[in-house]
């Protein structure tokens, strides 16, 4: 009973629909049992009648701004170092320097993860 995809869960064990924007507001909505003959069908789930009810609403929330270390307080494989030569190439429009550096740095997790499997290390 493991299911990867939304489109993997049977109907007939579908018990809500969530609805809306992760910038503004979650709602949901039961859905209403369904017979065994309807549940295996691929028709439209049946809604309970009503509104649906606010989940969430995000746009009451305060955003918190992030806080990151500075790049030379980072270790050299976090996200925003390790892309950085990439992130300032795109800035600067340098847009075919920005794919090299991209590709290469593609290139040298595919040769450690190669190396890595080569000497049987997870």
């Amino acid at each position: 009973m493991e299911w990867t995809k939304v489109e993997h869960v049977p109907k007939s064990r579908i018990v809500a629909v969530f609805d809306g924007s992760w910038r503004q507001r979650i709602r949901w909505r039961r859905i209403a049992p369904q017979s065994s003959s309807a549940a295996s069908s691929k028709s439209d789930l049946t809604l309970t009648p009503g509104d649906y009810t606010t989940l969430l609403d995000l746009s009451m929330m305060k955003v918190i701004p992030k806080m990151v270390r500075p790049l030379d307080k980072q270790l050299p494989r976090e996200s925003r170092r390790l892309w950085d030569n990439v992130t300032t190439r795109l800035l600067r429009k340098e847009f075919g320097d920005a794919t090299k550096e991209k590709v290469a740095i593609e290139q040298r997790q595919r040769d450690e993860a190669a190396e890595r499997k080569r000497q049987g290390i997870g």
